[in-house]
């Protein structure tokens, strides 16, 4: 309840993880914390919109995390843009994060590119690279 209201009052990292946790919540129907979901079903729709809103929020602030929380909600949907929008979190992180989180954030990232490779072309991976610096690009410029 309050990493939801977080998110709602605009705290990029409380919508990250929102989205996040609420995500393994929807994804394991036996996990203890759904029952509330498994006992009120209508509320499952509206739950689900709201981490969708939340991380489109984050996407929008251009926070690298974000991008790597798309590229995993993607993976199996669309590995290509999987893929872009892994690659763009590693250019937005550059110049964002401290070189510590940058070293951790860039390992999950490489980890993340590691997994949907084997499932791309070399022309998918050129293409996904190519859609992540028009991700990234779309962002510069813009407000924090």
């Amino acid at each position: 309840m309050w990493l939801g209201e977080a998110a709602r009052l605009d705290h990029e990292v409380a919508q990250i993880s929102y989205f996040e946790t609420a995500g393994s919540l929807l994804s394991f129907p036996g996990y203890p914390d759904t029952t509330l979901l498994e006992r009120h079903p209508e509320l499952f729709g509206e739950f689900k919109e709201a981490t969708r809103r939340s991380l489109a929020k984050a996407l929008e602030k251009g926070h690298p995390e974000a991008y790597l929380a798309m590229s995993k909600a993607l993976s199996s949907q669309d590995p290509v843009a999987a893929y872009a929008y892994a690659h763009a979190a590693r250019l937005l992180a550059n110049g964002k994060l401290l070189a510590s989180d940058h070293r951790e954030f860039s390992k999950k990232i490489g980890i993340q590119k590691h997994k949907l490779t084997p499932s791309l072309t070399s022309h998918e991976i050129t293409e996904a690279e190519v859609l992540a610096q028009e991700l990234a690009m779309h962002l510069e410029g813009r407000p924090e």
